[in-house]
């Protein structure tokens, strides 16, 4: 019986140590932070991931204790995400990245290598939307509940023009669901650690060890993203068309389709065109809810052309083309043409107006004609008539 209590004692302790966390780190960009707190919590980061000890960095005895910092570090099997937040635009745009934790601490380096912002760009700090939207982001990958830390100095939230958030009605709607105690959420504890040096006093780094949202509904609709692959884009026009073997087109007005493998609802892409060959660039045309566009008015030369997700994490896709304009030349001749045909049935009315309006030459009088030089009309010869 002992031996049985034993062998389940392990096989409950190994089912918890590989249970996956999934952690969403959340890094401030904002005006008010300084580039040597983010280098610095850059480190701290790394030290409490790789359960490393603390080199620049302590825990304040009233907000926590070493204990709880070792209980955030990542195993293998865990996944991580790092996010930048400051601006609206700049947490809207967010497409989160996770990174499989498979090689520790390996894994972890290279991750914060790529993902962790090093530069504030922002000058507004919308930390709550951030966290809803992170919230959303999880919802999305069907988790029940993550681990949400937090790297800001928290000098301002949400504040837009005037002082007041500019959110639009959904905006408004996800970031109120996610602040009131009706949301669903459930936050647990938190341990805050703070820099040895840093320039701004009230600069942390929070650790909220679990977040529990299974009861959550976000507004509007959830993305939903595979959570055990990744969605893979393919532009199904001009397929095959690369860098030096690009498909020709014909004509400045074309439609560019794709498909999605194991595509999220709700998925939105992101179209981007640029010009290789000294032509402009277009925009990029994001938010794209079906699969195919119109590109419209395109001048000839040579495009790179690629479709990739802009609210869900997928494999992008990238097509080359040449645009042959073609039929401009002979538009222009066309035009030409016509304009030399206006502008000679212009010259010969004018020239026939004119030589309507000139008398006739056959009917005009001759001075010099007996008939009408009155210097001639007495040497006239008498008619027979006179004699009789």
């Amino acid at each position: 019986m002992k031996r049985a209590l034993i062998i389940i004692f392990f096989l409950f302790s190994g089912f918890y140590s590989y249970t996956q966390d999934v952690v969403f780190v959340l890094v401030d960009v904002s005006g008010s932070v300084k580039k040597e707190d983010l280098a610095a919590a850059k480190q701290t980061l790394t030290d409490v991931l790789t359960g490393s000890p603390l080199t620049n960095a302590f825990v304040p005895s009233n907000l926590g204790s070493l204990k709880d910092i070792v209980q955030c570090r990542l195993k293998v099997g865990d996944k991580l995400v790092i996010m930048k937040f400051g601006n609206k635009e700049t947490v809207l745009n967010n497409n989160p990245m996770p990174t499989d934790i498979q090689n520790s601490p390996g894994d972890i380096y290279q991750a914060i290598s790529s993902f962790y912002p090093l530069i504030p760009t922002d000058n507004k700090t919308y930390l709550t939307l951030a966290k809803a939207k992170v919230a959303e982001f999880a919802k999305g990958m069907k988790l029940k509940q993550y681990r949400l830390y937090t790297i800001s100095d928290n000098i301002s939230d949400d504040y837009g023009p005037n002082g007041k958030p500019d959110y639009t009605d959904s905006e408004r709607e996800l970031a109120q669901s996610y602040g009131t105690t009706s949301s669903g959420i459930r936050t647990g504890t938190s341990t805050k650690v703070k820099l040895n040096n840093p320039s701004n006093r009230d600069y942390v780094l929070e650790f909220v060890h679990s977040i529990d949202i299974s009861n959550y509904t976000p507004p509007g609709n959830t993305i939903i993203i595979p959570p055990d692959s990744t969605s893979q884009i393919r532009i199904t026009t001009f397929s095959g068309g690369t860098k030096t073997k690009p498909v020709k087109v014909k004509g400045s007005n074309i439609n560019i389709s794709w498909s999605c493998a194991n595509c999220p609802e709700g998925a939105k892409f992101t179209l981007t065109v640029s010009g290789t060959s000294g032509n402009k660039n277009r925009p990029k045309i994001p938010a794209l809810s079906s699969q195919s566009y119109s590109l419209n008015n395109l001048s000839g030369g040579d495009y790179r052309i690629s479709v990739s997700g802009q609210n869900f994490n997928a494999g992008s896709d990238t097509v080359y083309i040449t645009v042959k304009s073609g039929g401009g030349g002979a538009l222009i001749w066309i035009l030409l043409l016509i304009a030399a045909a206006v502008v000679g049935w212009w010259i010969w009315k004018n020239k026939r107006q004119k030589k309507l309006e000139e008398p006739d030459a056959s009917k005009k009088e001759d001075i010099f004609s007996p008939k009408t030089n009155p210097a001639n009309q007495g040497n006239q010869a008498p008619s027979n008539n006179q004699y009789f």
